[in-house]
């Protein structure tokens, strides 16, 4: 399945819509994007801008081998179409090579390694400039139409009950079926204010159903917080942004130095990721400085990366996170991270398991190539991608919740905080509260887990 990614604005770039979820190696992020797309980057793209690494060192092997790719047999090929095909003289030169190369990327069978013309490099920069609004949904081509594989917390897709898995397979009076990503964000992207009209399939329940939603520029703030009567405190992270980790360090101050605060729970749902030194500057106000946050792994090994924490700043108190099947990358980073080091309950479901790393390279002709050039690895050595991380109670919505607007995840979350205060150990407070989860969570909670142990530093 071909992803194409088109970018939310939000915060000025936002969260990744259809390019996927994307952690973007380059040394220097700004200089890079300023270069690219004369602009700022983009959420979702993991920089690693402290001692980024590069491809200059690749494996002399691996680059022979690579080498040895025969060339002449796509000249070959090319002369006999020249030669022979009935409607040569109707082809399009400019579409065979782009149809080449992308044959060529899709060979890979890397989901995240893709290439894009200069129309869909276009839509791409229209984003980048703010003059897109949309529905607020990361979407795949599907053979019925688009398939939506994520949804934007605070979209319009989000407030319509739209759904990982939904098929849109009309957009007003156009069928989708057949359309490339970038025609069906064409179809259904428009100006904020007016709205498109969707029908859509929702494979799970055989049912089809049409929605008619107001499209709209998302501007959400990448940190919000609040404290609920039982003194708990609340963060949502939309977005792991250039800034968030100074603003959640703001936020989190806020919290703790309220006397009203016993626990906090960590918001991370819906949020696609964004900056691993984002990623790495919050988890530093949990974990010990110099403890390993995450690892990056490359082709070569010389290459490879560690990240440690920069030195916690926060009381000991209990902390549950939020996950669901949208969130990706950076958050995975962060919500693995703390119930690795044993800091954290995870509650709600299984993450959408983006652990790569992508890099894009311009063409000569504007066209652009993005590439996977890395894996990131949790502290305790654990391979997300494609896997996700599985909470340690899981928690789905049940359809009335979408029509009260209730939230069962956050729900048992508070539950759990409360009984771990009152138990003041996680594990107790867990098998204390374990009755009161099967009662929200309709019977689906996990068996209380064990205590994971903390990971050791590499020392890299």
């Amino acid at each position: 399945m071909r992803l194409f990614h088109i970018f939310l604005s939000v915060v000025v770039l936002g969260f990744s819509f259809s390019f996927g979820l994307l952690l973007w190696e380059y040394s220097d992020i700004d200089a890079y994007f300023d270069e690219l797309y004369l602009s700022r980057a983009a959420d979702s793209f993991l920089s690693q801008r402290q001692g980024g690494a590069t491809l200059d060192s690749a494996d002399p092997a691996s680059l022979e081998t690579f080498s040895k790719i025969d060339l002449n047999l796509l000249s070959e090929v090319y002369d006999i179409v020249q030669e022979h095909y009935i409607d040569y003289e109707y082809l399009d030169s400019r579409e065979l090579e782009e149809g080449v190369v992308r044959g060529f990327v899709e060979s890979l069978d890397d989901r995240y390694s893709e290439y894009f013309d200069i129309e869909e490099t276009e839509v791409f920069h229209d984003v980048l400039s703010g003059d897109f609004e949309w529905i607020g949904a990361v979407i795949a081509t599907h053979e019925l139409g688009v398939r939506i594989e994520r949804i934007i917390a605070g979209s319009p897709a989000k407030a319509n009950n739209l759904r990982a898995g939904d098929i849109i397979v009309r957009a007003d009076k156009t069928g989708l079926a057949g359309f490339s990503t970038a025609e069906a964000v064409q179809e259904i992207s428009g100006p904020a204010g007016t709205v498109v009209e969707l029908e859509i399939i929702r494979p799970e329940e055989n049912e089809t159903f049409t929605k008619t939603i107001t499209r709209q520029k998302i501007t959400i703030p990448s940190v919000s917080s609040e404290i609920t009567d039982d003194g708990t405190g609340y963060i949502f992270l939309s977005i792991f942004w250039e800034n968030t980790d100074r603003e959640f360090q703001t936020e989190l101050q806020k919290l703790v130095l309220d006397e009203r605060v016993n626990g906090l729970v960590l918001d991370l749902r819906d949020n696609g990721g964004g900056f691993l030194e984002t990623a790495v500057g919050i988890l530093s106000n949990f974990i010990e400085k110099n403890e390993l946050l995450v690892r990056t792994v490359y082709r070569d090994p010389r290459q490879n990366e560690s990240f440690f924490s920069l030195g916690n700043t926060l009381p000991d108190i209990p902390v549950v996170v939020l996950v669901n099947e949208n969130s990706a990358s950076a958050s995975e980073i962060t919500a693995g991270a703390l119930r690795e080091y044993g800091l954290a309950v995870l509650v709600g479901q299984n993450t959408f398991g983006k652990g790569s790393v992508q890099r894009p390279f311009v063409l000569s002709d504007g066209s652009e190539v993005k590439i996977t050039i890395a894996e990131w690895l949790t502290p305790g050595g654990d391979q997300i991608n494609e896997v996700g991380i599985t909470p340690d109670v899981v928690v789905d919505f049940q359809d009335e919740d979408y029509d009260s607007q209730y939230d069962r995840q956050r729900a048992v979350a508070e539950v759990i905080l409360q009984s771990w205060i009152e138990a003041g150990d996680r594990i107790a407070g867990l098998d204390a509260a374990q009755s009161q989860i099967a009662l929200l969570a309709g019977g689906q909670s996990d068996d209380t887990p064990e205590s994971p142990e903390s990971p050791e530093s590499d020392g890299e």
